[in-house]
């Protein structure tokens, strides 16, 4: 893949896209915290990778891992939500305030997100930056692929998310990336999808050795959490 046949979205200058994994959580900051975001833009992202629930008051909110707990989220305001989620919790607007020139993959942890999330992509004025990831929801997917067609989805988990093919045959390929879960991701499989013009995001990668591998078989991104490990890998020749 080239940078001419990718989305904007997944260009990329370097060796490799980085996205931070819900900020940087190396140094200890809550995974999803704004704290934990700001520490990933010092160390130099560029890229985040967001969870979001739908909160009270047709609000967004950062929450990583949330399995479990959403339904608590779904009542009261939005103080309260907060009140139970902690302070530095942003939401989804927030974010994009605190951060003008960053790209957002952005992940659909229910259903329930999604009418809040057309309403924030229709007054967003960089939709080349968003990319939304629904591992759960292909319908959800699908409909926004209609609504948006200039917007960057990743596979679902129905279209090939985790291994790289789809469980399911489907007459056209709308996504333009895949995310790849590092333990189970191979070479062959990143190559095939790089060959087909879907951009190869492997998730998640905090080991030099690993992010060397997966930079030579050919995948277009990484998605880590502790830049430390990866960054001086990244910047070696090949």
């Amino acid at each position: 893949m080239t940078v001419d046949d990718a989305h904007p979205f997944f260009e990329c200058a370097e060796p490799l896209m980085l996205v931070s994994h819900a900020g940087d959580t190396a140094s200890g900051a809550s995974s999803g915290s704004m704290t934990a975001y700001r520490r990933a833009a010092e160390l130099g992202f560029r890229a985040f990778q967001v969870d979001v629930v739908a909160a009270p008051d047709d609000t967004l909110l950062s929450m990583h891992a949330v399995f479990g707990r959403k339904r608590g989220f779904l009542s009261g305001t939005l103080a309260d939500t907060r009140e139970l989620a902690g302070a530095d919790v942003p939401t989804l607007s927030e974010l994009f305030a605190e951060f003008p020139e960053a790209r957002w993959n952005i992940e659909l942890k229910s259903v329930q997100c999604e009418d809040a999330l057309v309403a924030l992509i229709e007054r967003y004025p960089h939709r080349e930056r968003l990319c939304v990831s629904a591992p759960f929801h292909t319908r959800v997917l699908r409909r926004l692929r209609r609504r948006f067609p200039d917007l960057a989805t990743n596979a679902s988990l129905l279209e090939g998310a985790l291994i790289g093919f789809d469980l399911v045959f489907w007459r056209r390929r709308a996504a333009q990336g895949v995310q790849l879960f590092a333990p189970i991701a191979r070479g062959w499989v990143i190559r095939r999808n790089v060959q087909r013009g879907v951009a190869v995001h492997v998730w998640t990668v905090n080991d030099a050795a690993a992010a060397r591998a997966f930079r030579a078989a050919g995948a277009t991104g990484l998605v880590v959490d502790d830049y430390a490990a990866v960054a001086p890998a990244l910047r070696e020749s090949p």
